[in-house]
């Protein structure tokens, strides 16, 4: 089975995730794969899941259920488009696509399926995660885009503060404005790069 890590709090999984690029090869396994089996994909929600509250992913039974239709015959199955992972040091964190693998496990696939690697830094990963999932099929709530532009600030400022998700006492344009604006002020180091170098801004 896939390994979750959903109920780890997100300074938690920070921690966890440095120490092991501290400990081994940031550069993953070569040549870079297409294909993973499940148990080789692990999970890291409360970093690379936008839709993550209090580290538990948020999961559309509605979405699940359109992509298990869509994978069809467990014998025979349509695979999806390629699950985005990133080499965590001693692993591949999926960082888009957390849906099409749990929809794999609710349909027991059991032979290796599509990937696509993304390689850079945690932040760049982080970064990767909110860009790839602000146009994904299925769209941010603005409070998801508020909450994960937060947690790359904090993440980005101090590696070694106590992060909370940020819970905005109320959801209206006046107020977003007010906020994407100071973040995006807030530190330099807060606005993390693509692998290439093109600047990404979680908050569009």
């Amino acid at each position: 089975m896939t390994t979750t890590q959903a109920n780890i709090p997100l300074d938690e999984a920070l921690g966890v995730l440095r120490d092991a690029l501290d400990a081994n090869s940031i550069a993953g396994p070569q040549p870079l794969p297409s294909r993973l089996r499940r148990d080789e994909i692990s999970r890291m929600v409360a970093v690379f899941q936008p839709r993550a509250i209090d580290g538990q992913l948020g999961i559309d039974e509605a979405h699940l259920s359109e992509l298990e239709y869509a994978i069809g015959n467990p014998e025979n199955p349509k695979l999806l488009d390629a699950i985005t992972v990133w080499w965590g040091g001693d692993r591949y964190y999926v960082i888009d696509g957390h849906h099409r693998l749990i929809a794999y496990e609710r349909k027991g696939i059991r032979g290796s399926i599509p990937v696509e690697v993304f390689e850079g830094t945690l932040d760049q990963a982080m970064a990767r995660t909110a860009a790839l999932n602000s146009k994904n099929r299925l769209p941010m709530r603005q409070e998801d885009k508020l909450n994960f532009a937060w947690r790359l600030t904090l993440a980005s400022v101090n590696r070694h503060a106590i992060l909370t998700p940020y819970r905005p006492p109320k959801m209206t344009p006046l107020f977003c404005a007010g906020v994407a604006g100071p973040m995006r002020r807030s530190h330099h180091t807060a606005q993390p790069r693509r692998a290439s170098g093109a600047w990404v801004t979680p908050w569009s």
